[in-house]
């Protein structure tokens, strides 16, 4: 979780919690690799295509990833957990004295990131009957990838089913690439993509990530901006000052 204290949004998190969710209605599903996004953009940068692979760019399906913010605050990939019939690599945010907040990754072999599950560490989870994506290959400036699903709500602790569904729409989109200087070093080559969580037709979470691909492999995470957490507008920067690579 994000450190709420300068916010002081621990209050507001855990009465937000503990409001019960009804509802299981479902939209329009889009589900890959035959959807092309949902956007309108022109596939076009100062003139240039701006078409990119996803992966090259964020692909934390490996443990022992963590990256680690200015003010202490890090991101990391757990040990693997199987959902459904699928093996997840849980992200999750770590800061003292908050809950953790933990998305489920995998990928169904065609270059497309899929979030199988949320988490809030240690109160509940949502499993997912369409998985979310987060990015795909050859996607282009401008374009928003749009998922709907219905999530499954379940105590955390006990992996038993509280009796509440909620519908959830995820919207990924593609902004372009910047070049990004943070604590931890200068990083010329990132994409910007900003994501939309609506849980039961409310905007949930919105965050920005620009994810790096470096010389060799992928960076992942150099910086966050967070504008929204279940429903309330904040304004929070967050920069990577390092960053622990698989082995």
């Amino acid at each position: 979780m994000y450190r709420w204290s300068i916010f002081a949004f621990v209050a507001i998190l855990a009465a937000t919690l503990a409001a019960s969710c009804g509802g299981s209605s479902k939209g329009t599903k889009l589900i890959f690799p035959t959807g092309t996004g949902t956007g309108t953009g022109t596939g076009t940068d100062t003139g240039t295509v701006d078409q990119i692979n996803f992966e090259d760019f964020f692909w934390p399906l490996d443990e022992d990833w963590r990256w680690t913010f200015s003010d202490g605050e890090y991101q990391e990939i757990r040990p693997v957990v199987t959902v459904g019939t699928e093996v997840t690599y849980p992200m999750a945010v770590v800061s003292d004295g908050l809950k953790g907040y933990m998305w489920y990754f995998y990928t169904d072999g065609s270059g497309a990131l899929l979030q199988a599950r949320f988490g809030i560490y240690p109160e509940l989870y949502w499993d997912f009957d369409n998985s979310l994506v987060w990015g795909k290959r050859q996607m282009v400036k401008d374009e928003t990838i749009t998922t709907e699903a219905t999530g499954t709500e379940y105590d955390f602790v006990t992996e038993v089913p509280t009796g509440n569904t909620d519908s959830w729409k995820f919207e990924a989109t593609y902004l372009g690439k910047e070049a990004v200087s943070v604590p931890a070093g200068d990083f010329p080559n990132c994409i910007m993509v900003n994501y939309k969580t609506y849980r039961d037709s409310s905007l949930y979470f919105e965050e920005t990530y620009w994810f790096s691909w470096g010389t060799f492999r992928t960076d992942g995470i150099v910086k966050n901006h967070v504008t929204c957490i279940e429903g309330m507008g904040i304004d929070l920067w967050l920069e990577t000052s390092e960053i622990q690579y698989p082995p």
